[in-house]
């Protein structure tokens, strides 16, 4: 049974008589990088089954062509929910903007409403100014009027000389 150096070793032979007879079908079969592939497999003691080799590297192209397929539908996925979330975040500005327009219009009417409490507060205040003195008015009213009536009382139980 051969070494791994010898079977690299006569691998590189045959390659190198390969490379002797031109171009060939052997030669382009045999390029450096098939040759490091052998080389490596046979130093690290795997197969050197070269069909395996070719299927495995279609079916990772196949992989790679469906992963950059999928990365591109994802990428438009993506790009058309990033489109309706800036359009959803557009009408949710509008929606604030207008809520905030509301808000405002609230807190001056609010401001109006207040300002109008305090005049009925003033005017209410004033109005019971005016009843307390109109109150009092009727009581000084009232004093004279009993005053007047104890008055007239006081001549009428007079004799009648003294009245003229």
């Amino acid at each position: 049974m051969a070494t791994k150096v010898q079977e690299v070793k006569m691998l590189e032979e045959f390659v190198a008589q390969v490379k002797d007879l031109g171009d060939s079908y052997l030669g382009s079969l045999l390029n450096d990088e098939v040759v490091m592939w052998f080389s490596a497999q046979v130093s690290a003691d795997f197969s050197c089954d070269l069909l395996s080799y070719v299927e495995a590297q279609r079916a990772a192209s196949a992989r790679v062509r469906d992963l950059v397929s999928e990365a591109s539908t994802l990428r438009k996925m993506m790009k058309e929910a990033q489109e309706k979330a800036e359009k959803d975040l557009d009408h949710v500005r509008l929606a604030v903007d207008g809520l905030t327009d509301a808000l405002h219009q609230k807190s001056e009417q609010v401001k109006e409403l207040e300002r109008r409490l305090r005049d009925g507060e003033a005017d209410n205040d004033a109005l019971e100014g005016l009843v307390r003195e109109r109150d009092q008015e009727i009581v000084a009213l009232k004093a004279r009027l009993f005053d007047e009536m104890e008055r007239t009382r006081y001549f009428e139980s007079l004799p009648v000389v003294l009245k003229k």
